[in-house]
């Protein structure tokens, strides 16, 4: 099935394109969503651990399955000053 990725900051730099379509299996968790990512993209492996999975104005449960056709931002951590 299809979602698509909006990425923020780091994370955007690493896509082919933002927003990105990407192929999961119907239970993919938020979790292992992460996981794939980091396969697929081992330039950001280490940041992926700490970044956030949000829909729509909230954050995703890592335990949560991602639904079809939904768009999914990934919101890496942030520092202030």
């Amino acid at each position: 099935m299809k979602i698509t990725l909006v990425a923020y900051a780091v994370i955007k730099d690493a896509f082919p394109e933002n927003p990105m379509d990407y192929e999961i299996t119907q239970e993919t968790t938020a979790a292992e969503l992460m996981t794939l990512l980091a396969k697929d993209f081992p330039e950001i492996s280490t940041i992926l651990p700490y970044t956030r999975l949000g829909h729509q104005d909230e954050y995703v449960s890592k335990t949560a399955k991602l639904t079809e056709n939904n768009t999914y931002f990934l919101i890496p951590p942030v520092s202030g000053g």
